[in-house]
């Protein structure tokens, strides 16, 4: 099982997401965790290779998504933590595209990035 955390970035009720280059499905920014990684420092290295324009960033947990990657069909455990990011945010290396949605998003997801938009809409961070 692999075990992979992710960050919701919120402002003004909405969340941003990224579509990674050659994937169809947007995600929330993060990534699988290395070997001796802790949770933080793989969102921080996360973030860094994702996105241009961070200047500093907080993570507080939030919920986690126990199911089966879309890409790979591997079970998958995922964290979902409340990132508190300031810097104008832009696509880094790994990533094609960007935008603010809102819960309803017409955007395709994963699973876990589903789930994760119902939790953030159910406990009041999103419209």
């Amino acid at each position: 099982m692999r075990k992979i955390v992710n960050a919701a970035i919120i402002r003004d009720n909405r969340v941003f997401l990224v579509q990674e280059k050659d994937r169809k499905l947007w995600t929330f920014p993060g990534g699988g965790i290395e070997a001796h990684e802790s949770d933080e420092a793989c969102l921080h290295r996360e973030l860094r290779e994702e996105l241009e324009g961070v200047e500093s960033a907080a993570f507080s947990f939030f919920t986690f998504f126990y199911g089966t990657s879309a890409a790979s069909g591997d079970s998958i455990l995922v964290f979902l933590y409340r990132a508190d990011v300031s810097g104008h945010l832009r696509p880094g290396q790994d990533v094609s595209r960007i935008a603010w949605v809102t819960a309803d998003t017409g955007y395709p997801v994963t699973e876990a990035t589903k789930s994760f938009l119902r939790a953030l809409k159910d406990r009041g961070y999103l419209s």
